[in-house]
């Protein structure tokens, strides 16, 4: 029941899978991953697909900021073909 364009935060966005894939369907989408080389292939993901989400590297035992999002996710099973 997320509100349309609705603020998701994604925990261990990892190559971008579904962080791009809500972008795409509008949403205003935080990805938080750890791993410089998966951020990497997050943001060749969005900008391939034409998509902006927003894509941080943080350890996500601290994230360094208290937002109010409308739904998180933390997914870790399969992804979107690229």
């Amino acid at each position: 029941d997320l509100p349309e364009g609705g603020r998701v935060l994604e925990l261990g966005c990892g190559r971008g899978s579904f962080a791009v894939r809500f972008a795409q369907w509008g949403f205003d989408v935080v990805g938080v991953e750890e791993s410089a080389p998966l951020l990497d292939l997050a943001q060749k993901a969005a900008k391939r697909w034409e998509v902006t989400p927003e894509l941080r590297q943080a350890d996500l035992r601290n994230l360094p900021e208290r937002s109010r999002y409308d739904g998180a996710m933390m997914l870790d099973f399969g992804t979107f073909p690229d």
